[in-house]
């Protein structure tokens, strides 16, 4: 039978994506970023990407699925890190958690530096593009 070819694009992303996740966390992992370990580094980077609205904690923990049961552990440590506040009833990146995030990233530039001597910025700002409206279409698909 064999896969059509918007399927078998759609399957060589989603597995390009996986076989590149686990290459990005090993180096989060042997650099610990600002400090933090991968989860609260996920975090973080979730909730800068959010913004100031923040979201409700119902929608952290969706949006951190992959951290399954440990995922209120990790949001009540970054918590009372104060990396993350909570403000009525909205989950808000603090001002501690914004510079940490930013020290965090700034700690990894040479980690990535390579990369861009293989793929030009641009090409990778089109790519980060492209990964945001999947994600955004993921996060709106009716079963969520």
């Amino acid at each position: 039978m064999g896969l059509n070819p918007w399927q078998q694009t759609v399957l060589s992303l989603f597995i390009e994506i996986g076989r590149i996740e686990p290459l990005i966390e090993k180096r989060l992992n042997t650099n610990r970023p600002g400090g933090l370990d991968e989860n609260q580094f996920a975090i973080l980077s979730h909730m800068v990407g959010v913004g100031p609205k923040g979201e409700t904690r119902a929608s952290l923990k969706w949006a951190m699925a992959g951290l399954d049961d440990l995922i209120d552990v990790e949001i009540d440590r970054a918590l009372d890190s104060g990396l993350i506040a909570v403000e009525k009833d909205r989950v808000c990146v603090t001002s501690r958690g914004q510079t940490t995030h930013e020290s965090a990233v700034l700690s990894l530039s040479p980690e990535f530096e390579q990369l861009l001597h293989e793929i030009p910025v641009e090409a990778l700002g089109v790519t980060r593009n492209t990964l945001r409206e999947i994600r955004r279409t993921l996060d709106n698909l009716p079963d969520r």
